[in-house]
Formats: C-alpha cells, sequence, structure tokens
C-alpha cells in the first residue's frame, strides 16, 4: 500500500530540542479531551537511494520498513502507559477486507490534504483549525480508542560512493538521513490534536534503538497535556474503552 508523504519546516522550542516540534490542540491543552489509547493507521514510508547520479526510489525496502517500524512506535506509547492496537489495520487484513482497505485509504488521503496545510500554517495546529471531517467516523476500529495514529517517514539512504565522495569534498552531511512526522487524530471528528515532527542521522530501519530513543523525548509535550491515565490493556475485537 503506497501513499504520498509531505513533510513541514517547524520550529517548536522544547524539551525535544531542535531538531522536532511538537504541536497540541487546545482541547488537549486545556484538559477537555484525553488520549489514552490509540488505533495504529498503515504506516507510510518513503524511502530514496542516493547515489552519485542522484536519487531513485525504493518501493520494496519501503514496504519493508512500514512493518518493521510500526512496532517501534507502539512500543514506546505503551512503555509509557498508553493502549495501542497496532494489528487491526495492518496489510494483512486490509488486503482480506476491500470495504476496509476503501475506507483506510479515504482516511489517509484526507490525511495528507490536511498535513498539505501544516506546511504553510503549523502553528494553527495549537488553534485546532485542522480536520479530517467526518470521514473518520466510517472505520469501526476508531470507536474504541481515543485517537488514530499517524506515522510518516522519509528517508534518504546513501550509497557507499555518495558517502566517500561528501567525505572528501565536503558536499553532503555523509549520512542516511530520515524525517519522522506523527499525526494523532480524534476519530470521533476528524479533529488533528496532535502533531510532532523529528529528524534524525543513520539507519533507523536497520537499527531502531536511535529511534526509539529519539521518539521517547520526541513526545515529551504530548506525555504533559495528555498523561495516559485512561489506558486499557487490551483494545482487541470486541473491546470498547
Amino acid at each position: 500500500m503506497r501513499y504520498r508523504v509531505f513533510f513541514f519546516v517547524i520550529l517548536f522550542a522544547g524539551a525535544c530540542g531542535p531538531a522536532c516540534a511538537q504541536y497540541a490542540h487546545p482541547d488537549l491543552k486545556a484538559g477537555k479531551r484525553n488520549i489514552s489509547s490509540f488505533v495504529l493507521m498503515p504506516l507510510q514510508v518513503e524511502l530514496s537511494k542516493i547515489s552519485m547520479k542522484g536519487g531513485e526510489p525504493m518501493m520494496e525496502e519501503s514496504s519493508q520498513a512500514e512493518e518493521a517500524l510500526a512496532p517501534v512506535f507502539a512500543r514506546v506509547l505503551e512503555r509509557d502507559g498508553y493502549a495501542v492496537d497496532q494489528k487491526s489495520l495492518v496489510p494483512a487484513t486490509l488486503a482480506q477486507d476491500p470495504r476496509l482497505q476503501y475506507t483506510v485509504n479515504d482516511i489517509q488521503n484526507k490525511f495528507n490534504e490536511i498535513l498539505k496545510q501544516v506546511v504553510h500554517k503549523s502553528g494553527d495546529v495549537r488553534k485546532g483549525r485542522f480536520t479530517l471531517g467526518d470521514t473518520v467516523i466510517n472505520l469501526p476500529q476508531g470507536e474504541r480508542a481515543d485517537a488514530l495514529l499517524f506515522v510518516h517517514v522519509e528517508g534518504q539512504i546513501l550509497t557507499g560512493n555518495k558517502k566517500a565522495f561528501d567525505f572528501f569534498f565536503g558536499t553532503g552531511g555523509m549520512s542516511d538521513t530520515f524525517r519522522v512526522f506523527v499525526g494523532m487524530v480524534d476519530p470521533r471528528n476528524g479533529n488533528l490534536l496532535y502533531f510532532s515532527k523529528l529528524n534524525l542521522e543513520g539507519n533507523i530501519i536497520a537499527d531502531t534503538t536511535d529511534l526509539e530513543a529519539a521518539m521517547q523525548r520526541h513526545l515529551a509535550l504530548f506525555l504533559e497535556v495528555s498523561p495516559p491515565h485512561k489506558a486499557i490493556k487490551d483494545l482487541g475485537p470486541g473491546r470498547v474503552p
């Protein structure tokens, strides 16, 4: 399952440091909404191989990365006490249910449209100005959670020759680079409740240790505005918080 990925330049002076940014909906900051349970939407990963000839999409590797990285984001949230349903919308399940797959694709497309706007006015997340609308209510799994969790990843993988060239001539960073974007959407009205961005160097797919540690720091604002005191242990079929 392939989707387009959109990226943002955001400035935020907070606990996560200069390499990341975090924005919370006013209802979260005011305590009117609390997120303790999630349904993980299918990850969207777009990798490119950067050689001396330029960039080249890595389609197969991107698909493999989507499967490999999903447990990482779930694990980070679960470690902090949140409940995460990471199995209901996996590719194998969607392939067996065309209606559900259509619904998920529609919601993903709506989310991507919202992100196009965020790239220009990202600070408006704090003003509660972004929403997917009532499209989200068509997702049955959303009834069992406080938020839909969207994750976008873009990675540039440098070849050995490219790294050597950059090293000797000082023309680049000499390292693989990744951008990670996390969005949390209210499944009842489509409001974008939380958005964050993280930049990392090194191959976080080959070794997810740095990604996991960075995400733990990256969600500092979210932990502050929405502590997981209402989390439940199981979000499997039939369980409703």
